[in-house]
């Protein structure tokens, strides 16, 4: 820096100037001129400084444009975040006690701006009562101990039906631990908790409809279940002889005073296959129906007075049960409509939708398929008793005949001379036959009390080549008359448990069937080996092979089938599967090129 006053001089006398003041004495010229280049210096280095000056608030100008043009693009893109997201959020000025709300979080409460005041108090009003205390006191538990803000609850929407929310937030304290500011999200669970409901409620129901085969019982059960569960009115209809015979089965009503006037209803005026709504309708059509607002429907009809004196009898019906939302699904069974279930909300925070719907159809075939159930097992039933009275039949009816008849046909055989040969020959078939007859009867009566469970068993331990042997030899004329061969391998020292007679029974036809369908001079093959914890025993011969979908069916139990040379074995198989089984054995069959081979084991004994 330079000092640009003059020198002054001190022997020269001070003056004053016109007002008084010292005056500083005129400048000499030497003086004048030292100052001319320190001025044009200075002057230089102002114009450097005042340019750079210059630049500087221009770039620091620019640089605080950049910086708001940033902020109010990172505020737009956080607002247009926070609109566009699911959750509805809230930001809560704590000091100066206003709530600002997105419009999503308005969307969510079916609330505006200005009935929210801007204030806590506006969302709190809208809050189900029973459910305030619980978010006042998560919210204060954050504010006071910063417990997690975690909360769900029910809001009151614009028609006045509740919907269930959850929340969640976070606040912000100062120094001192005092909270200045808090931000939270709202997100509408109000069709997840529906869902939650439905699927909970719908393995409820199978577990009910499963419960017993009586499904007019189950479907009362299913109707007390379902009130107030998923449904505030529930009914269910069912088809007689035919759709001019609708009766209601059951129902119930979620509160107790309709229940009456429910009933006395459902006598007065049961559903029609001629309503043009209801279930009466639906049973006709066999299509789900969903009425999201009844009253909509209501007024429409009555308006364009579209509707009979018992459609307004029906309207006046669902009237006086303050019904507001329907669904009605049919039930089938058969192919056929035998039924309809129906779901109906009150004034309560139920309103139906197209996923309720598909709840109710889904549950629907559920209860079809338990009535379908039913039908089968009372078929079974029947059939089973059908069974019964057969088998009671063969058992005295013809058995018993035909006993008395062999009997007497031998006692004439020991009265006819042996020298009357035809006479003896005719007696001799009806014996012989007879005897047939006998054996299939006794046949058919072993395999419906083995399929019955009604056979028991003497088990007990023995060697099973002794049985094979007393098999064979029930069998020994008939292998020697067509000269055929027993192939048996080394009997090693084995013990099966058993009831010896049955056991040789079923040896006794599978070596039976062998020695009929082996070739004159033929083998017939006997297996006997040792398994883990069981005996093997088997029976093959050198006949045709069975083919192998025959067999399958053969195995299969079908007691009507017969082998490539039309030889009757399905009776004997299934007779001897059965007895096996009974032992705890198992039953199969091999085939090959020639020849088929029976299997089945035994548990071996100690």
């Amino acid at each position: 820096m330079f000092d640009l006053r003059p020198k002054k001089d001190p022997a020269a006398p001070e003056r004053e100037n016109e007002h008084g003041d010292l005056a500083e004495p005129p400048a000499k010229p030497e003086d004048r001129v030292s100052v001319v280049p320190a001025s044009a210096e200075r002057g230089r280095e102002l114009e450097v400084e005042v340019h750079e000056l210059r630049e500087l608030v221009q770039r620091l100008t620019d640089e605080a444009k950049t910086a708001h043009t940033a902020l109010h693009e990172s505020v737009a893109g956080h607002r247009l975040l926070a609109e566009a997201a699911e959750d509805g959020l809230w930001f809560w000025d704590i000091r100066a006690g206003t709530v600002e709300y997105t419009d999503r979080m308005l969307s969510i409460l079916g609330a505006s701006r200005e009935s929210m005041r801007g204030s806590l108090d506006g969302f709190m009003a809208r809050v189900h009562a029973e459910d305030r205390p619980r978010v006042s006191a998560a919210l204060q538990g954050h504010l006071d101990r910063r417990a997690p803000f975690l909360v769900t609850f029910r809001v009151r929407g614009p028609e006045g039906d509740y919907r269930t929310c959850s929340a969640r937030g976070q606040a912000e304290w100062d120094g001192r631990g005092t909270p200045i500011r808090m931000a939270g999200a709202v997100l509408d669970v109000t069709e997840t908790k529906r869902v939650e409901v439905q699927v909970r409620f719908l393995a409820e129901a199978s577990s009910v409809l499963a419960s017993s085969l009586d499904y007019e019982s189950t479907l009362s059960s299913l109707a007390k279940i379902a009130v107030p569960e998923v449904a505030d009115f529930f009914a269910v209809d069912l088809t007689g002889e035919s759709l001019a015979d609708i009766h209601r089965l059951e129902l119930a009503h979620s509160d107790p005073s309709k229940m009456a006037v429910a009933w006395q209803l459902a006598h007065q005026r049961p559903p029609r296959s001629d309503d043009t709504i209801g279930p009466g309708r639906v049973m006709a059509t066999g299509e789900s129906e969903l009425t999201t607002e009844l009253s909509e429907v209501l007024a429409a009809r009555t308006a364009s007075r579209d509707f009979s004196q018992d459609d307004d009898e029906l309207f006046a019906m669902f009237r006086r049960l303050e019904l507001r939302s329907m669904i009605h699904v049919p039930l089938f069974a058969r192919g056929s409509v035998v039924g309809a279930l129906s779901l109906g909300s009150t004034a309560s925070n139920r309103r139906y939708g197209p996923s309720d719907r598909e709840f109710a159809e889904e549950l629907a075939r559920r209860a079809s398929l338990a009535i379908e159930n039913a039908w089968l097992y009372r078929d079974a039933e029947r059939s089973v008793r059908m069974k019964e009275d057969l088998l009671d039949v063969l058992s005295h009816d013809l058995k018993n005949p035909l006993a008395s008849v062999i009997n007497d046909v031998g006692i004439l055989l020991k009265t006819v001379p042996q020298e009357s040969h035809v006479d003896r020959q005719r007696l001799e078939n009806v014996w012989r036959t007879s005897e047939r007859m006998l054996a299939f009867l006794q046949s058919f009566i072993d395999l419906a009390q083995l399929e019955a469970g009604t056979v028991t068993f003497d088990t007990k331990q023995h060697d099973p080549s002794a049985v094979v042997l007393e098999a064979v030899e029930m069998n020994r004329s008939a292998i020697a008359e067509k000269g055929l061969t027993l192939m048996r391998g080394a009997a090693p020292r084995l013990s099966v448990t058993c009831d010896r007679r049955r056991i040789v029974h079923v040896l006794s036809r599978l070596i039976a069937y062998a020695v009929r369908v082996t070739p004159r001079a033929g083998r017939i093959t006997l297996h006997l080996e040792s398994m883990l914890g069981e005996v093997k025993i088997g029976v093959g011969d050198e006949g045709q092979s069975i083919p192998r979908e025959q067999l399958d069916r053969l195995l299969a139990g079908n007691t009507r089938q017969r082998d490539r040379d039309g030889h009757a074995i399905g009776l004997s198989v299934a007779i001897a599967k059965a007895i096996v089984m009974a032992h705890g054995g198992r039953f199969w069959a091999e085939t090959g090129a020639t020849g088929t081979t029976f299997f089945f084991t035994l548990p071996s004994g100690p």
